[in-house]
């Protein structure tokens, strides 16, 4: 059996994917957007067609493009395979706040049952797809191929472009994008006016003054973590879940090349120190650990087991990695942090964030 390092991995991969690159091939523009083209895609007129590369398998970005304005995109998809060879084809937003990857279309085994059977090829189709996308996200058309030197057996045209601009507040930047207390926020965008509505988490917000493409805002306290902020004018509203954050905040995820090592960053507000714990159950109000802490406890004492302490450098964000048992899955444990700083708040814990294993 062949043992593969985690630097050979990445080797192997880089070498594929670089059998399938070219350089961009200019300015492409169906859908009105501007397309950087792989060599499995070309463009005639508002069509964009995608083949599987000889020697490619594994997910390949075909095509991607930068998204100036908010709006929405309505496109129509023919495929046709002689050979079980592209198993999933994804429309995927890729958000300007994170860089996090949101599919917001496609098809394939896990998104829609209209894609090819491996075991009743060949087979053709078609589906139409509409999605909204925001202002400075990219927009990215992936193909997934299951089976190298598939020889291009299986072809997609995406055609029938339409772009409309939303007529609702677009959102680019809010700073400060953190925060732990109430206090003024100042949001770029687009589509703004005075009687703007704009909410954090369902709360009203003041909006101190506007122009169209700049609103200053005064900002509640609230839990930490993630918060979901709203815009509406008299023509619509957007929602943005990734704009504002309040500290200190947990997130966690699984490594992607380790399964069993969890990834975790804390953000704080200054340096100081940090205990990790989870527990089976919560608590459906948080629990003050002490008078003067700012947000409480919300895992169940009673199952509490705790993970892992130490430090938070000057920059007040954490990133650690621990081991943890996989064994008996699927699991949802509920984690939580217990957050010591310099500045304030001084002590609080952090948003819930169930770890998925």
């Amino acid at each position: 059996m062949l043992a593969f390092s985690r630097s050979s991995a990445h080797s192997l991969l880089a070498s594929l994917l670089a059998l399938c690159a070219l350089p961009a091939l200019g300015a492409a523009q169906p859908g009105g957007l501007s397309w950087t083209l792989s060599s499995c895609a070309t463009t005639s007129g508002d069509e964009m067609s995608l083949q599987v590369c000889g020697s490619c398998i594994g997910k390949l970005t075909a095509a991607f493009a930068d998204v100036p304005v908010a709006g929405t995109v309505d496109v129509d998809v023919e495929w046709s395979t002689s050979a079980a060879c592209c198993q999933k084809l994804e429309f995927v937003r890729l958000e300007h706040f994170t860089g996090a990857s949101i599919g917001v279309g496609g098809l394939g085994s896990s998104t829609a049952p209209s894609w090819c059977d491996p075991a009743a090829t060949p087979c053709s189709g078609n589906a139409h797809f509409s999605f909204d996308v925001h202002a400075l996200d990219k927009l990215w058309i992936r193909l997934t191929s299951e089976t190298a030197f598939c020889g291009g057996s299986t072809r997609v045209v995406v055609k029938n472009w339409s772009f409309t601009p939303s007529p609702a507040p677009s959102l680019h930047a809010a700073t400060p994008k953190t925060s732990w207390d109430a206090g003024l926020v100042t949001l770029d965008g687009a589509n703004f006016d005075p009687a703007m509505l704009v909410r954090v988490d369902g709360v009203d917000c003041a909006v101190v003054a506007a122009t169209p493409t700049q609103a200053l805002v005064q900002v509640p306290a609230g839990a930490p973590g993630w918060s979901e902020l709203e815009l509406s004018n008299a023509l619509g509203s957007a929602s943005f879940v990734h704009a504002l954050q309040q500290r200190p905040s947990l997130e966690t995820t699984l490594n992607p090349f380790v399964p069993a090592l969890l990834s975790v960053r804390i953000e704080a507000t200054s340096a100081g120190a940090y205990v990790i714990a989870w527990s089976p159950q919560t608590l459906a109000q948080p629990m003050p650990a002490w008078p003067d802490a700012w947000y409480g406890l919300l895992l169940d004492p009673a199952g509490l087991t705790v993970l892992v302490a130490g430090s938070i450098p000057a920059s007040g964000v954490a990133l650690i990695q621990f081991p943890i048992q996989l064994g008996g899955g699927p699991h949802a444990v509920p984690a939580q942090a217990l957050v010591f700083s310099n500045e304030p708040p001084l002590a609080s814990f952090t948003n819930l964030h169930v770890v998925e294993f």
